[in-house]
C-alpha cells in the first residue's frame, strides 16, 4: 500500500492538482510519534566515530568521500539540528516524549525524518518553515533524494542496505545527521580549546536536556573524551573509551542522588501541606458549575498531543539485513544503557476517573506512594555497580586505560570540580565502586527519611518550609536561568482529569489556576513556547541584571486549548512526584528554606544540565518577598542575600481565555 501511494504521488507531484495521501497529518501523527528504538541491526552513539573492532565507521567513510569539506558541511547540519528552530518544531508536531525533550540523540533525528518524509510523500501543504528547511538541508547534502528516498549518500552510509522504507530511509539519514551533529561540536569544542572562541553560535542552539543529550554534549565538549583533529591532512575523530564510560556511570549515578533530593523536597512540602490545611478544599463544584450553562457536557477530547504521549511508549521495528551497521559487541551502548534512566510516560487519562464524582478530595495515599523512581530506584543505582564490573577489563584494565588516565592528568582540576563525590580515583576501577558505594549509602539514609514521613513521622525541625526553584534554560553557553520563585505549599495529588466529563475536567482546570504548582508549571510552559526556550524573553519582563521579574510587564500564558490535557496530565505527573529529574521538560534546582529564609542544610538538589558552565550554587540565606511592592522595590540586605519571588505575586500577570472561550475551543477540538 505504502509503495502504491508513493508511486501514484511521484505521479501527480507535478500536476495542480495533485490529490493529498488518504490519510491526514492528524491520523499518521500517532505513526511518527512513537520511540525510535535500537534494532539489532542499528550503531547508536560513539559507534558512527571510532569502533575497536577494525570496521569502517560512518564518519570514516564520509571523510572517505567528502575530504576536508566534511567540516563545512559537519558545522552547517550540526548548527540547524541544534537550533531552537528545531526544537520547537519537533515539539509542534508531536514528536518529543517527557523523556526525550530537546534531544540531540539519533533517535529524536529519526524520529523528526520520519515525520518530515511522510508529510513530503504525502504531498502535504501544511509542513512548517524548519521542516521544508531540514528535508531540503538533507537533500542537498545528498541524504535524501527529490521524491523522498534515500540518495546517493545511502550507499556510504549503509553500503549493503537494500530497502527503501520511509523507516530504512530515515534510519540512513538520522546516522548522517547525528555523526555530522557529533563531529561538530567536536570540531567547535577543539577550536575553543586552542584559541578560546568556538566555530558554532551557541546564542540561537538549544541544549539538550534528557540525560543522554547531556552526556553527549559535556563528553564532548567539556571534558574532550571525544574529539575530531586533523592528522597528517586527515580528519580523525578519537573516542577515550574509559572517559567516555566513567562520565556516564556518574551522570547516571549523580542523577539518581538529585532525584531521591527533590524527591524528598517535595514529600517534605507535601507532608507539611496536610498537617497545616487538613480541611483544606478547592472552590471546585461552583467553577464546574459554571461550565454546565455554555452547553451538554461531553467525554474529553483527544487531542493529537495526547494520543502522542499514548504512542510514545510503543517501539518502531526497524527489519532487514545487518550490513555494515551491525552492533559492536566489545563496547557498551550508552543510549540503550541510559534508557532505563529517562522519564517514563504516565497514562494520558484517569482511566479510573468516575463520570459522576463531584466534589473535591485528596489522594488517600501517603506523598510519592506513586513515584517510579522510589519504586525501582535501589535496582538502577545498583545497575551501575553491575555495569562497572561488567565491563572492568574493557576500559579500567591494559595499556589504552593508562593512556587514558596520563591524558587526563592535565584536566584533573576540571575532573575533580565535576565528580565533587567521584574525585579523580574515579578512573580506577576500585575508586569507581567505592565511589558509588558511598553514594548509595547517601541515597539509602534520604530514601529512609522519606519512609518516615510516609508513615507519619515528624517534619523536620524549622519550620515551616519554604520550597525554592531555580529553571535552567536548555541554552550550551552562557548558563542562563529563571529569576528564583519560591512555593509557600505544595498540594497532594488530586482527580484533575474526568474521561467522561470535560465541565468536570475544565472545572478542576479553574479551581487551581491560584495554586502555587499551577503558576510554576505555567510559567515554564510560557518559557518553553512564548519565550523559546529563554531565548526570545521581551524586553523589560526581566531587570537588567537579570535577577528579578518586572511586575509591572512580566506576562505568562495559560497552555492553548490543543496543550490544555497534555500540561493537566504532566501537573498531575508533578504533584504524583512521578519523575522528578525534571520540571515540564527543563532541568532546575530546589532547596528548603525556613521562614528566616536560611537554607535548610542538606535539602540542596542540583543536577547538571548541558551547560558548559556549572549552575551557581543555591544561596545560603534568601529574602522571600510576598508583596509586589518590596519586590519591585527591595530593600537593602545584606551581602549573599538573594530577592526571591513567592510564585503567587504572578497571579495577577496571567493570561488565560475566559471560562465561555475556553469550552467553545475544547469541543470543537
Amino acid at each position: 500500500l505504502f509503495c502504491a501511494e508513493r508511486l501514484a504521488c511521484r505521479a501527480s507531484r507535478g500536476r495542480a492538482d495533485a490529490v493529498r495521501r488518504p490519510f491526514s497529518r492528524h491520523q499518521h501523527g500517532s505513526q511518527v510519534g512513537v520511540r525510535f528504538t535500537k534494532a539489532a541491526n542499528m550503531v547508536t552513539g560513539f559507534h558512527h566515530l571510532e569502533r575497536t573492532d577494525g570496521r569502517t565507521t560512518t564518519f570514516q567513510r564520509l571523510v572517505g568521500q567528502f575530504g576536508m569539506s566534511l567540516i563545512t558541511l559537519a558545522l552547517i547540519i550540526a548548527s540547524h539540528v541544534l537550533s531552537i528552530d528545531v526544537n520547537l518544531d519537533m515539539e509542534a508536531a508531536g514528536l518529543n516524549t517527557l523523556a526525550r525533550s530537546f534531544s540531540t540523540g539519533q533517535a529524536n533525528i529519526a524520529r523528526y525524518v520520519t515525520h518530515i518524509l511522510f508529510s513530503w510523500i504525502a504531498c502535504e501543504v501544511t509542513m512548517s518553515a524548519v521542516s521544508l528547511a531540514t528535508l531540503r538541508l538533507f537533500r542537498w547534502a545528498g541524504a535524501i533524494e527529490a521524491q523522498g528516498g534515500a540518495g546517493p549518500l545511502r550507499r556510504i552510509i549503509r553500503p549493503r542496505a537494500d530497502q527503501d522504507t520511509v523507516p530504512r530511509v530515515a534510519e540512513s539519514v538520522s546516522m548522517f545527521g547525528y555523526t555530522m551533529t557529533l563531529t561538530g561540536i567536536a570540531l567547535d569544542a577543539g577550536e575553543r580549546r586552542r584559541t578560546g572562541h568556538g566555530l558554532i553560535n551557541w546564542k540561537d542552539k538549544g541544549s539538550a536536556v534528557c540525560i543522554y543529550g547531556v552526556f553527549i554534549l559535556v563528553t564532548i565538549g567539556l571534558f574532550f573524551f571525544v574529539r575530531v583533529d586533523i592528522v597528517g591532512g586527515v580528519l580523525v575523530a578519537f573516542v577515550s573509551r574509559l572517559g567516555k564510560f566513567v562520565l556516564m556511570i556518574a551522570l547516571l549515578a549523580y542523577l539518581c542522588k538529585f532525584m531521591m533530593q527533590a524527591t524528598y523536597n517535595h514529600v517534605v512540602m507535601q507532608r507539611q501541606f496536610l498537617d497545616n490545611e487538613p480541611n483544606y478544599t478547592l472552590p471546585f463544584d461552583r467553577n464546574a458549575a459554571s461550565f454546565r450553562g455554555f452547553g451538554p457536557d461531553q467525554p474529553v477530547p483527544e487531542t493529537r498531543t495526547m494520543a502522542t504521549l499514548r504512542a510514545a511508549v510503543e517501539p518502531l521495528e526497524l527489519n532487514g539485513p545487518a550490513g555494515d551497521a551491525a552492533e559492536d559487541d566489545d563496547d557498551v551502548d550508552e543510549a540503550a544503557e541510559m534508557r532505563e534512566f529517562e522519564e517514563p510516560e504516565e497514562r494520558p487519562i484517569d482511566d479510573d476517573a468516575d463520570e459522576h464524582f463531584h466534589g473535591f478530595r485528596f489522594s488517600p495515599w501517603a506523598p510519592g506512594t506513586h513515584s517510579y523512581y522510589l519504586r525501582g530506584w535501589r535496582d538502577k543505582f545498583l545497575s551501575l555497580t553491575t555495569k562497572v564490573q561488567r565491563y572492568r577489563w574493557r576500559y579500567f584494565e591494559g595499556p589504552r586505560a593508562a593512556r587514558e588516565r596520563d591524558d587526563w592528568s592535565m584536566r584533573l582540576p576540571l575532573v575533580i570540580a565535576f565528580f565533587a563525590g567521584f574525585g579523580a580515583m574515579c578512573f580506577t576501577f576500585l575508586g569507581c565502586v567505592s565511589a558509588l558505594g558511598a553514594m548509595l549509602l547517601g541515597i539509602e539514609q534520604i530514601y529512609l527519611e522519606i519512609q518516615a514521613l510516609q508513615g507519619g513521622g515528624p517534619l523536620p525541625a524549622g519550620g515551616p518550609f519554604w520550597m525554592v526553584y531555580v529553571i535552567h534554560f536548555p541554552i550550551w553557553m552562557p548558563f542562563k536561568s529563571l529569576p528564583p520563585v519560591a512555593l509557600s505549599h505544595l498540594h497532594p495529588e488530586f482527580l484533575i482529569i474526568f474521561r467522561m466529563s470535560l465541565i468536570c475536567t475544565l472545572g478542576a482546570l479553574v479551581s487551581i489556576r491560584a495554586t502555587p504548582v499551577y503558576l510554576l508549571l505555567v510559567l515554564v510552559d510560557t518559557l518553553h513556547h512564548r519565550w523559546r526556550l529563554g531565548s526570545a524573553i521581551p524586553d523589560g519582563y526581566l531587570t537588567v541584571d537579570g535577577g528579578r521579574f518586572d511586575l509591572d510587564r512580566v506576562l505568562i500564558y495559560e497552555p492553548p486549548p490543543r496543550r490544555i490535557i497534555a500540561f493537566l496530565i504532566r501537573l498531575r505527573g508533578f504533584l504524583r512526584l512521578i519523575w522528578q529529574a525534571l520540571i515540564k521538560g527543563f532541568a532546575y534546582q530546589c532547596g528548603l528554606y525556613g521562614p528566616d529564609g536560611t537554607l535548610v542544610p542538606g535539602t540542596v538538589a542540583s543536577r547538571r544540565s548541558a551547560t558548559l558552565t556549572a549552575a551557581p550554587a543555591m544561596p545560603l540565606r534568601i529574602h522571600i518577598h510576598t508583596t509586589a511592592d518590596t519586590y519591585q522595590n527591595p530593600p537593602a540586605v545584606a551581602p549573599g542575600v538573594v530577592h526571591v519571588l513567592d510564585i503567587r505575586l504572578l497571579l495577577p500577570r496571567l493570561r488565560h481565555l475566559s471560562n465561555r472561550d475556553l469550552f467553545e475551543a475544547m469541543r470543537r477540538l
